[in-house]
């Protein structure tokens, strides 16, 4: 390194420590109230300590980058000496068992060797002070939020992480066919390649049990920061960007758990459903932008309408009588149930396509697809618009009848996962969306 920049890291690095130093100080004097009351006999240190040890660091971090590391490392040593003292001195005189101070100290000593010893980009060793400060400096309101914690959430969030963090990452992410289930009962069976049926994708299928275990813990979660209305309408929106059908499982799930907030959650599940026709409408666009433009007035309406049925019911709700059970934050067996559903569909869809019907196997199957997910079908009929091979008026009326399906689907996923009165608030819902975009159908018919 150049002397001057050099001087220019040591000083950064004395500069990030005061200001650390700075944040302990100024937080203990608004904590005790007068600058007079404060002893520094009784505590680690303030802004000079922490700019010392950011100091030493520094000057630590020049002995490695000159390749003198034996001299860096007894100054590290020598560091880990002090906190071990000053920690022992801790618990006998003050009975104070805490790390914190000590561990923050540490830090520091480590932030200014990196930034002088090059080891990493200053960027990171900046977020990694900005973290030290915003932990330190919140401590209360850390804790108040460690007090609304309660024990199951911990064993929830534990439960989705290994639902999602180390099962699905051991899943294979391939197709598996009826051939590759008989060759293991039976070497050498024959089985035609038209009859030869996907069966799952394990990856896939666990992936569905994932987002709907996620969207139901978020849901959960973000109710409990932003309240149960607000929480609601936020994590809804989201989660229909990413699975409206998922959404409705999870929502449904919870409105079993809890019959009074019934309308709340079918309210958040057509919120949901809106949102999707969002992400929809992105994707047909990148696969066919004037197909998407000939066909914006009909995913308007139907974000349209499904919006404000579910606003209506989530408005109109006055939330009495509801009760959180407690345990609803994690839920798994709806979804298992749900992606059980999903596999025989989409076998039962295969066997249709198959079956070779005629000239209206086209729409009849694309449609039918539409009990699973309709993103997939809408982009494929995007394309074959793009290709010439069906009018674009045609490609409305697939949209039309895919989204029926779909919401024909939606209205039997109610049924079997909520409760009554969530399958009707859902289903009025869904027949108000569905009327609209048949008005919308018309006008491009006539």
């Amino acid at each position: 390194m150049f002397e001057t920049t050099i001087l220019f890291r040591i000083l950064l690095s004395t500069v990030l420590g005061a200001v650390i130093g700075l944040e302990t100080e100024t937080r203990e004097i608004e904590k005790k109230g007068n600058v007079d009351k404060i002893d520094e006999r009784s505590r680690i240190g303030g802004v000079r300590t922490y700019t010392l040890i950011s100091l030493l660091g520094g000057i630590s971090g020049l002995f490695y980058y000159i390749n003198e590391k034996t001299i860096a490392m007894i100054i590290f040593t020598a560091i880990i000496l002090f906190l071990q003292v000053a920690y022992y001195l801790n618990v006998q005189l003050k009975k104070a068992f805490g790390l914190t101070t000590e561990i923050a100290i540490l830090i520091t000593f480590i932030s200014g060797f990196l930034i002088t010893s090059v080891i990493t980009n200053i960027e990171v060793v900046l977020f990694i002070l900005v973290l030290l400060s915003f932990f330190l400096s919140n401590k209360r309101g850390i804790g108040k939020i460690i007090a609304r914690i309660q024990h199951y959430e911990v064993i929830d969030l534990i439960k989705f992480g290994l639902v999602g963090l180390v099962v699905l990452p051991l899943l294979p992410n391939r197709d598996i066919y009826v051939n590759d289930v008989l060759s293991i009962f039976a070497t050498g069976t024959q089985v035609s390649e038209q009859s030869n049926l996907l069966l799952i994708n394990p990856f896939q299928i666990w992936l569905i049990v994932v987002i709907i275990s996620g969207i139901s813990i978020g849901s959960y979660l973000i109710s409990k920061i932003f309240g149960e209305k607000n929480g609601l309408v936020i994590s809804s929106f989201f989660s229909g960007l990413v699975s409206s059908t998922s959404s409705l499982i999870a929502f449904a799930g919870k409105s079993k758990e809890n019959l009074k907030a019934s309308s709340r959650f079918a309210g958040a599940t057509l919120i949901s459903n809106a949102t999707s026709f969002l992400s929809i409408v992105a994707l047909i666009t990148v696969t066919n932008g004037t197909f998407s433009a000939y066909s914006l007035p009909i995913f308007v309406i139907l974000f349209l309408s499904s919006l404000i049925m579910g606003l209506y019911f989530l408005l109109t709700d006055d939330g009495k009588g509801f009760v959180s059970n407690g345990h609803d934050s994690f839920t798994l067996i709806p979804a298992l149930k749900f992606v059980s559903i999903i596999i025989v569909l989409k076998i039962f869809v295969q066997i249709v396509i198959n079956s070779n019907l005629g000239t209206g196997l086209l729409i009849f199957g694309t449609a039918l697809s539409g009990i699973t997910g309709i993103d997939a079908p809408l982009i494929a009929t995007a394309t074959l618009v793009l290709d010439g091979i069906i009018s674009p008026d045609l490609g409305i009326l697939i949209i039309f009848l895919t989204n029926s399906v779909n919401y024909i689907a939606k209205m039997f996923y109610a049924k079997t996962s909520g409760s009554k009165e969530f399958l009707q608030n859902v289903s009025f819902g869904l027949i108000i969306s569905l009327i609209s975009s048949l008005i919308i159908l018309i006008t491009y018919v006539f």
